[in-house]
C-alpha cells in the first residue's frame, strides 16, 4: 500500500502517525494524533473491552481524517522473549524453520507447548568467531497477546500489516535516522508517559537494555 499509519496502543493514550511515501526514503509525515482511553477499557494495564477499545480508534481516525487503512502495530517488550543464538543457515526454508523451531523450544520455551506462541527469526549476518554459521536472534510470543492486538486493530475496521516488537521498532527508527552513527556510538532513548518513564539504552546498533520508574 502507498499510505500506512503507526499505531501505538499504549494504557492510557493511543498515538497514531500516517505516512504517505513509496519507501522509507520518501517517506513522509502526513498526520498525527493522540487520543486518551477511556478509564473503563483499561484496568491496571489490563485491557477489558477490545470491541470498545476498537471503536475509539474507529473515532479517533474519523477525527484525525486519517485515510491509511493498513497499520502497523508492535508488541509491547514485556510480551516477548527474545534471545541472540548461533546455527547454520539452511538454503531451503523448511530446513530453516525446523531448526528455528528446535532452537526456540531448546533457549525460550522451556516447558510451553509450541502451539501456543508464535515465532519469527532474523537472520543477523555470519557469526565472527565461526564462519560457517550465523548469529539469529529468536523471537516469541503468546498466541494471545498477538491476537487480542490484531482483534483490536480489526474491530476498528483496519488492517494489521505489520506485527513488530517495541525494541526493535525503537532500533530501526534510530538507525533510519542516525546511520552509521547508531552502530558506532551508544544512545539513550527515554520515553516518558503520564504516570511512567522508561529508558532504552542501545550499544552500538543493539538493544542493550531497558529500566522503568514510575513518575510521581
Amino acid at each position: 500500500p502507498k499510505k500506512i499509519a503507526g499505531l501505538d496502543i499504549g494504557n492510557a493514550y493511543i498515538k497514531a502517525m500516517e505516512f504517505d511515501g513509496e519507501t522509507l526514503e520518501d517517506a513522509k509525515l502526513a498526520n498525527y494524533w493522540i487520543e486518551p482511553i477511556p478509564s473503563n477499557i483499561h484496568n491496571d494495564g489490563k485491557l477489558n473491552n477490545v470491541e470498545a477499545l476498537g471503536k475509539v480508534i474507529k473515532n479517533m481516525w474519523r477525527k484525525a481524517g486519517f485515510t491509511a487503512k493498513h497499520v502497523a502495530i508492535a508488541l509491547p517488550n514485556s510480551n516477548i522473549i527474545s534471545k541472540k543464538v548461533i546455527s547454520p543457515v539452511f538454503d531451503e526454508d523448511a530446513a530453516m524453520n525446523i531448526q528455528m523451531e528446535n532452537l526456540m523450544r531448546e533457549h525460550l520455551v522451556s516447558g510451553v507447548s509450541m502451539d501456543d506462541i508464535k515465532m519469527d527469526y532474523a537472520i543477523l549476518g555470519e557469526n565472527k568467531m565461526n564462519i560457517t554459521e550465523s548469529d539469529i536472534m529468536l523471537v516469541g510470543a503468546r498466541n494471545e497477546s498477538i491476537d487480542e492486538r490484531v482483534a483490536i486493530v480489526e474491530s476498528a475496521g483496519l488492517i494489521p500489516l505489520i506485527l513488530d516488537v517495541e525494541k526493535y521498532a525503537y532500533q530501526n527508527m534510530l538507525r533510519l535516522i542516525k546511520g552509521e552513527e547508531f552502530v558506532e556510538k551508544n544512545y539513550i532513548l527515554l520515553d516518558c508517559s503520564v504516570n511512567m518513564m522508561r529508558m532504552m539504552i542501545f550499544q552500538k546498533g543493539v538493544f542493550f537494555n531497558e529500566e522503568t520508574r514510575l513518575i510521581g
